[in-house]
């Protein structure tokens, strides 16, 4: 075999080797999902002994000393998980929980407010209803969607599948938080009150409450008997009335909670 042979036989491999990478570039693409309606299952993960140093912070008595040392004997685990499901589609979405409460569960110090909200979100009107229990009281909030100031990034990780691109965000004026959102699901929905993204959110962390909220899993299918956000009976208010009316009983980082 001459030179000029070798060099046409380099040639030829070097084809057909670009011709596979981009076929299979092609595939992916076009295996690439994008998703307009579905359930998406969020698990909400909350670091119970630093809220409760948070809670008792300025606190050292004895009686509360106690309280806090048989608590962690009763219940161990620093770390609570809460499932809660996702419905959406172009239109709306309803957040509820799924997994229900423990007996003891609400005789836990570790308790946080805010688990067994109910929140519809409708993307056309830039509205949000809350069906929301807190402290022994049950609220009905309907207002225009919270605005968060969000600043994109260039990180990227995956979450249940997806890629995602994370966004710093600024909302109730100076919680900050941290998002991760997919253009894979052309929703500006996520976990809680999140939105406002180019992209549903499957990751979401708000340092300052110790709470961190990811997908498990993803599936595509229409809204199906799913909670809605009804009042109830209860008097409707607007989120800032209900900051007003609760303040006297709980610290602002637990109205925030309460809406987390």
């Amino acid at each position: 075999m001459n030179e000029i042979q070798i060099v046409f036989q380099k040639r030829a491999l070097l084809l057909i080797f670009l011709s596979i990478l981009f076929a299979i570039n092609i595939g992916k693409a076009q295996y690439a999902q994008f998703i307009g309606e579905g359930t998406i299952i969020f698990k909400k993960r909350i670091n119970l002994d630093a809220l409760i140093k948070k809670r008792f912070y300025d606190k050292n008595d004895y009686i509360t000393n106690k309280l806090i040392t048989d608590y962690k004997a009763s219940y161990p685990s620093s770390f609570r998980t809460i499932e809660y499901s996702l419905n959406f589609n172009k239109d709306r979405s309803i957040y509820s929980r799924l997994t229900n409460r423990t007996a003891d569960e609400d005789l836990r110090i570790g308790e946080v407010e805010g688990c067994d909200n109910i929140i519809l979100t409708d993307f056309k009107k830039k509205k949000l209803d809350i069906n929301l229990p807190v402290s022994g009281q049950h609220f009905f909030i309907s207002d225009t969607l919270p605005k968060i100031v969000w600043k994109i990034t260039n990180e990227v990780r995956d979450i249940a599948g997806f890629s995602c691109r994370r966004a710093n965000g600024l909302m109730m004026d100076s919680l900050y938080v941290v998002a991760f959102f997919t253009p894979q699901i052309p929703v500006p929905s996520g976990p809680e009150i999140a939105n406002g993204l180019p992209g549903m959110i499957l990751g979401l962390a708000v340092p300052s409450l110790h709470t961190t909220w990811f997908a498990s899993s993803v599936q595509s299918k229409s809204i199906n008997n799913a909670p809605h956000a009804r009042n109830e009976g209860k008097k409707i208010i607007r989120l800032d009335e209900y900051v007003k009316e609760i303040s006297s009983n709980l610290m602002n980082w637990q109205i925030q909670q309460s809406l987390l």
